[in-house]
């Protein structure tokens, strides 16, 4: 069973171009499209935050980098280009201002076929992105996989609470649930919980027995 889900689109840019990604992210997200925006997702005092980073591109479908002229003078662009390249994550560019595109995106990404959302291009063109990028969640979207350690805060509660890290969208079925009168350090070593995309399959009878021969 495959055990690495991925949940959105992660959205690399400079500071100087957060209005057009506010409005990218956005639009992406009304055509029912999971983005991933630092601003957002990364509160205040996050520690390890370059780790979280790079945990984000690990979970997305693929990376929107937005191309502009302060591209040239953002690191974290050049830095989250190349750990989507290394992750072999697909890496989609958009550009959003700037007069030659070769000026607006990183060396690695120069030559790469990009859309072009420039002013009055935008409304013409942003059904081209995010058709390619139902595409590519689609061809990407994980069947079903293992959930390690379902129930991470469960314990931090006087009161045991019902909620679990799930996976949006996903149908969850608990594998392995230790005796509440086994040790906590125990109890998180030997809980499962197995996730299923329902749209992937025809029948609920047809995702019950994929869970049945895959757990």
């Amino acid at each position: 069973m495959e055990d690495h889900f991925r949940s959105h689109v992660f959205i690399s840019y400079a500071r100087e171009d957060s209005a057009f990604v506010e409005r990218l992210r956005g639009d992406l997200e009304r055509a029912e499209i999971p983005t991933w925006v630092d601003t957002r997702e990364l509160l205040p005092g996050t520690p390890d935050w370059e780790n979280s980073i790079r945990q984000a591109i690990d979970g997305s479908f693929a990376v929107v980098l937005v191309g502009s002229p302060a591209v040239r003078d953002s690191r974290f662009v050049y830095a989250e280009f190349a750990v989507a390249q290394e992750r072999l994550v697909p890496v989609i560019p958009v550009w959003s201002r700037g007069q030659a595109w070769i000026d607006c995106a990183p060396l690695g990404a120069a030559r790469m076929q990009y859309v072009d959302l420039r002013d009055e291009a935008y409304l013409s063109s942003i059904h081209v992105l995010t058709d390619e990028l139902l595409r590519i969640i689609k061809n990407r979207q994980m069947k079903h996989g293992l959930i390690p350690d379902p129930f991470a805060g469960y314990y931090d509660h006087a009161q045991e609470s019902p909620g679990f890290n799930g996976v949006p969208g996903y149908v969850s079925i608990l594998l392995d649930r230790p005796p509440s009168s086994m040790p906590r350090e125990r109890r998180t070593r030997q809980e499962r919980m197995a996730a299923f995309y329902p749209d992937a399959y025809r029948s609920l009878n047809a995702l019950l027995d994929d869970s049945m021969t895959s757990t």
